[in-house]
């Protein structure tokens, strides 16, 4: 999970190409991911909390005019998840969602799709934590910046927030 002052984002896949991640998402990973979502948040003291969904098209495929992902499985995913508990609603198209900033949590279907608007709102303020998995890990949300290694660019800011969120998490 992604975690910046303005948003909490959970990526359904991460390090794959897009096409890679469009290939791999199905109705079962979407609702993994949604419960791994809806379990952090209520960790995090956050519960009755509200989750949007991307859609994976554009317009979230407006009615199947751009994709049938929305119909083929990401509503059926939502609508599994409504059914057990889970307050989630989507999909919406990205752009909308992420401008109406109204949900506890996000769900992102690919990498970028999730990290751009995080990085955008809260630049060197976003970290990131794993959820549903068995072993709490915490880092930064920008990678290593062996880039800038050596050069006195690096700041301390957004590595403080991934301990503190790690704490956090870890306390509940």
């Amino acid at each position: 999970m992604l975690m910046s002052p303005v948003y909490r984002v959970v990526n359904t896949t991460l390090h794959l190409s897009l096409r890679e991640a469009i290939n791999v998402l199905n109705k079962e990973l979407i609702l993994n991911a949604l419960d791994a979502t809806d379990e952090a948040l209520k960790i995090l003291g956050l519960n009755n909390s509200r989750i949007g969904v991307c859609g994976l098209n554009p317009h979230a495929g407006e009615g199947g005019l751009m994709g049938m992902e929305e119909i083929e499985f990401i509503t059926e995913a939502v609508e599994g998840a409504q059914r057990i508990g889970i307050n989630a609603e989507g999909p919406f198209p990205s752009d909308a969602l992420f401008a109406d900033r109204m949900y506890d949590a996000y769900l992102a279907l690919y990498h970028d799709q999730g990290h751009i608007p995080v990085k955008v709102a809260s630049p060197r303020l976003a970290s990131a934590i794993t959820i549903g998995t068995p072993v709490l890990f915490g880092s930064v949300a920008h990678g290593s910046g062996l880039d800038i290694s050596g050069q006195g660019k690096a700041s301390e800011t957004a590595l403080i927030q991934a301990l503190k969120n790690l704490v956090m998490y870890s306390q509940k």
